[in-house]
């Protein structure tokens, strides 16, 4: 493969499999938030890139553009556990039902690309998780859903890697938040909380935070995020 010119390869998966964005090869899905989930009829599509090194770990490692696309069946069985609804705000994530703390509640779909948007989720050292596109263009609130999930200081969720999970218990109904700073390491958009739980701080991601509010975050900070902060990246 020449340096620099990406190879695009369409569907190179069987139904089961997905491609790692990180090392640039098909695997075997483990859906971790669902493992009873059937993937069967799952379809991703990549392009991939010139080889390049971890920053960080040193690892040679094939950077991927990848969209993942769950068969219908997975995104009724995602659609049992929230529902996008009107806020004085805008739009959030509702719960549909209880969880408890740890439970999975929703795992991200959509595109891994190199650079952050106002939609986008922090997912790797230089990974993105975006929207899909057709989801966006048509405002489809079926898939992607997690593009309405709100931030707090003072979340009910965490992102675990892909997966939305609780933060404490969660009742029926209630909103589903996370804490944009434990993902991003510096926001595309930043913007004023209105959370209610702090002073209106102005959310900028992690690198903007200090010592003692990386410290409060440790236990739901994203590993990208701690592991670039550790090699003097502040």
């Amino acid at each position: 493969m020449a340096v620099g010119v990406a190879q695009p390869h369409a569907n190179p998966c069987d139904p089961g499999t997905v491609i790692d964005a990180r090392l640039g090869a098909c695997m075997v899905t483990v859906n971790k938030a669902f493992p009873d989930l059937d993937t069967t009829g799952s379809s991703c599509t990549f392009t991939m890139m010139a080889p390049k090194i971890n920053a960080y770990t040193g690892l040679r490692f094939t950077p991927t553009t990848t969209a993942y696309s769950p068969p219908m069946h997975a995104l009724q069985y995602l659609a049992s556990n929230a529902t996008v609804r009107d806020t004085p705000t805008g739009r959030g994530l509702f719960a549909n039902a209880v969880a408890s703390v740890g439970e999975a509640i929703l795992e991200l779909d959509g595109e891994i690309l190199s650079t952050p948007s106002v939609y986008s989720v922090q997912v790797g050292e230089q990974e993105h998780l975006h929207p899909h596109r057709d989801a966006l263009a048509n405002d489809d609130t079926e898939r992607s859903r997690w593009r309405f999930l709100n931030h707090s200081c003072d979340p009910n969720c965490w992102m675990d890697g892909r997966t939305l999970r609780a933060r404490r218990a969660i009742a029926a109904g209630e909103q589903l938040t996370f804490d944009y700073n434990c993902t991003e390491w510096s926001m595309d958009v930043p913007f004023d909380c209105a959370c209610g739980a702090c002073n209106g701080l102005q959310v900028r991601g992690y690198a903007h935070l200090d010592a003692e509010a990386r410290t409060r975050r440790d236990a739901h900070a994203a590993p990208h995020l701690r592991a670039r902060a550790m090699h003097g990246h502040a």
